[in-house]
């Protein structure tokens, strides 16, 4: 389902199948109200408090009174939303097989999902206020199917949805069979139920979320935690409220997006040392492995030992003593330059990257990363007690924070600063032609996060946006953003990588994510932190 919304009817069977679990009268529940916002605890009155209908709508009554909402004629709005949830034991099992039907019509997913959802019933002055809804990252989506035949538009009790896109509002009259599905995958979707003014509208009420594999409550290891991605993702597992994180770094401190989170444990060491590693990874449930000795083309090119050696000694450590230490999950973040030569084509997971040749220029980086890969085979399916290792090859990340002076940094960020710093002319490594995926480093972080919580077994996934484009593409955004106007200038004894890099992303948006950003947007967004911010990084660096 592209659209953030979508109304359609049920089918005629599957609505005759629907009358018949319904009871010929609802039984209330509970009276469902909140007070200063949507998503705040709810006021929940329940049967055993009443003993009639009557008395309910008496309840209900002096609720509204009490807290006089503005659309109701009243002078405030504290009492964000008011109706009833009904009794539907008998029922719960059927009607949870016909959401998953309509979830599985309408969405190209695999994996576990939990559905919660109540038989609603809307009185007289029952409402929703407009509110926004889809910032939880597990909600999938939202689901309405409308209860009521010949509903007369005139009593009230409409649904009114704006299109967070186009910002048209759209009116939805409940009658029988009709289902409201609203996309959270993408978008935060605005919404609210009118006031009733005559009658009952019943309907039911869904919520559809991703089964996560992580409880908040685990102890996380987040490694190369002062680095570009690793910071944002300890940022990233804040904010999801993972509340028991451990990191580490080698030298430097962490950074200032991340040293004032109240519930970090940090060290400070080096992961080549076995018994460091075995410190850090006591009592660890989940480890995030982001630690690595990285550089740019040209170390790739011309100093290729600074990717292996370290690094294969890192990765060695780590996961023995992690699995010597009983961790349940380790997230191994590989690379793409694992895959081989593809071409134009897309780059799935199940290429079997270790039968294919290596690219010459990527069998230091490529081939350390392929290692790393065959380690994570090992500890998942090959020994005892085995420790589920997860290979995340990831895009091309861009951001804040990012290294953005010349000797250390990659193509985006080099190109971020030439514009900013209007050199002129702008040097380009090549001829701008070779085609990478990028993505922004806060989706990177959201999508190795979504993985880690989406599957609980040995897997390979690329996390990216899916799309390619070329070097100069993207300098001429950036250039367009900035109205720059200097010439470019093709330097063609650097060093150049591959021409085509190209990575599928079916497979994790299988999971349910995708990218929540517009790559031009994030462009944009990462030129303005960089003009900003540029006093961070050495004046004098030369490209």
């Amino acid at each position: 389902m592209n659209q953030p919304f979508k109304i359609f009817n049920l089918d005629d069977k599957t609505k005759s199948y629907l009358k018949s679990l319904l009871p010929a009268e609802p039984q209330i529940d509970r009276i469902r109200a909140s007070v200063d916002g949507i998503g705040n605890p709810t006021l929940q009155f329940k049967p055993n408090e009443f003993k009639s209908f009557e008395e309910f709508e008496n309840k209900k009554n002096e609720l509204i009174k009490e807290y006089k909402p503005s659309l109701l004629g009243g002078k405030n709005s504290k009492l964000s939303q008011i109706w009833y949830s009904m009794k539907y034991d008998n029922t719960r099992n059927h009607i949870a097989d016909i959401l998953k039907n309509i979830i599985k019509e309408n969405y190209n997913i695999e994996y576990p999902m939990e559905f919660m959802w109540e038989l609603t019933m809307f009185t007289e002055d029952c409402y929703i206020e407009e509110h926004i809804d889809g910032n939880d990252s597990n909600r999938l989506a939202g689901i309405l199917i409308y209860l009521n035949e010949d509903y007369d538009k005139e009593n009230g009790g409409l649904l009114k949805v704006t299109d967070p896109i186009t910002k048209e509002i759209t009116e939805v009259v409940p009658e029988f069979g009709q289902v409201v599905i609203i996309d959270y995958t993408k978008h935060s979707v605005s919404h609210e139920v009118t006031p009733i003014k005559k009658g009952k509208r019943l309907a039911i009420c869904a919520f559809i979320h991703k089964l996560s594999h992580m409880a908040k409550s685990k102890k996380v290891l987040v490694t190369g935690a002062s680095g570009f991605i690793g910071s944002q993702l300890v940022k990233t597992l804040n904010e999801k409220g993972y509340w028991n994180i451990r990191t580490t770094s080698f030298g430097r401190d962490l950074p200032s997006s991340i040293n004032n989170i109240n519930n970090i444990e940090h060290f400070k060491g080096d992961l080549r040392d076995a018994e460091f590693c075995e410190m850090v990874t006591k009592d660890v449930d989940v480890i995030f492995h982001l630690a690595a000795n990285t550089s740019n083309a040209l170390d790739t090119k011309f100093n290729p030992l600074l990717h292996v050696t370290p690094n294969i000694e890192m990765n060695v450590n780590l996961m023995e003593q992690a699995w010597r230490n009983s961790v349940k999950k380790f997230v191994f973040i590989s690379s793409n330059t694992t895959y081989p030569d593809m071409g134009s084509e897309f780059c799935t997971e199940d290429i079997n990257v270790h039968a294919t040749p290596m690219l010459p220029v990527y069998k230091a980086v490529g081939g350390m990363k392929r290692y790393g890969e065959m380690l994570c085979d090992f500890f998942s399916n090959q020994i005892h007690n085995p420790m589920q290792c997860v290979i995340i090859r990831p895009s091309n990340a861009f951001g804040p924070n990012d290294k953005f002076d010349f000797e250390k940094c990659h193509v985006t960020p080099a190109n971020i600063r030439k514009v900013a710093d209007g050199l002129n002319p702008i040097p380009i490594w090549g001829d701008g032609t070779e085609v990478r995926d990028l993505l922004h480093v806060e989706d990177m972080a959201e999508g190795i996060l979504w993985v880690a919580e989406s599957t609980n077994e040995y897997g390979i996934y690329n996390v990216c946006y899916g799309s390619g484009y070329s070097v100069n593409e993207v300098l001429n955004w950036l250039k367009e953003m900035d109205n720059n106007t200097n010439p470019v200038e093709y330097v063609n004894n650097k060093a150049p990588m591959i021409p085509v890099r190209l990575l599928s992303s079916e497979k994790v948006n299988k999971l349910g994510w995708k990218p929540k950003r517009d790559l031009k947007e994030a462009l944009k967004e990462t030129l303005e932190w960089y003009k900003v911010n540029k006093h961070l990084y050495n004046p004098n660096s030369k490209p």
